[in-house]
């Protein structure tokens, strides 16, 4: 075609191993969307961020879940969300916590709700901690509300990061064992 066969194998090998890598990326998202990974990922990851040795059965990121923010990413009722944006879940947790009833409550408001709220004891752990670092924040005109969520906000990013790194590896596995199939 080109007047060199070596140029010839090498654009047919190219073509060939874009052909596979497609074939089995297809396979992986099929499987993916099957099997509900990204939701099921996603929701193991809130559990162990908020559940951490729960004993009972209405567990916090069941609530969290149950919330009307959180409800709101689903497309089919019963199903979990493959995706909850950082603030959406930072909302959501302080709504349900009761943290802050008005945006303008101050730390010492607030440190007093994590300490009558329901919330397992890692939980209000954390957003003590979070609660100190935005008391020590230099920030001017920034709410310790605002703080708080920003810290929730970042404390979720951390713990998605991980999350992703879960799937990147099921995912790899199983882009591996396609991969052996087609070849």
């Amino acid at each position: 075609m080109f007047g060199s066969a070596m140029l010839d194998v090498a654009i047919g090998t190219v073509f060939v191993f874009l052909a596979a890598s497609l074939a089995v990326t297809a396979a992986n998202e099929l499987c993916a969307s099957l099997f509900r990974w990204r939701s099921e990922n996603l929701a193991e990851g809130v559990r162990m961020l908020l559940d951490r040795g729960a004993k009972n059965e209405s567990t916090l990121s069941a609530q969290i879940y149950e919330h009307a923010l959180i409800q709101s990413l689903v497309r089919t009722t019963g199903h979990w969300p493959s995706y909850i944006p950082s603030r959406t879940f930072a909302m959501a947790l302080l709504d349900h916590a009761k943290i802050a009833p008005t945006g303008s409550a101050s730390i010492a408001d607030m440190r007093a709700n994590v300490d009558k709220s329901s919330l397992p004891a890692p939980v209000k752990q954390v957003l003590f901690a979070l609660l100190v670092e935005a008391e020590a924040d230099l920030r001017r005109g920034v709410s310790p509300y605002a703080k708080l969520q920003e810290g929730i906000e970042i404390w979720f990013n951390g713990a998605m990061d991980r999350v992703t790194g879960w799937y990147k590896r099921k995912a790899q596995y199983l882009n591996l064992g396609f991969a052996v199939v087609l070849v």
